[in-house]
């Protein structure tokens, strides 16, 4: 199925959502995430960065490094879903990926 969303923004995701729900719906559940929950949002980061998008590591640049502990401040470090900007892409205004080769 292919993704029309860089053209067509949200409109363009419809049929791959609802295809995405229709095998969700039918497949067994074997749901589990890709790092111990228990961990702070920079180890979550790290693991994210390098296991799922291929990075080597992560630069936290601007004001992100701080951001991030007032997030753990706050008690944001053990939310349980999945939140991202809309950026469309590894990369956001928050920390930058090292790219393997």
């Amino acid at each position: 199925m292919l993704s029309e969303v860089w053209g067509k923004g949200s409109k363009g995701g419809i049929e791959l959502a609802k295809e995405v729900m229709r095998v969700a719906d039918k497949e067994e559940k074997d749901f589990r995430f890709a790092y111990d929950e228990k961990k702070s949002i920079t180890e979550k980061i790290h693991i994210l960065a390098t296991r799922v998008y291929g990075a080597e590591g992560v630069d936290y640049v601007g004001s992100a490094a701080k951001q991030v502990d007032e997030l753990e401040a706050l008690g944001f470090g053990q939310l349980h879903r999945g939140y991202h900007d809309n950026a469309g892409t590894a990369e956001s205004a928050c920390c930058r990926v090292h790219r393997r080769g």
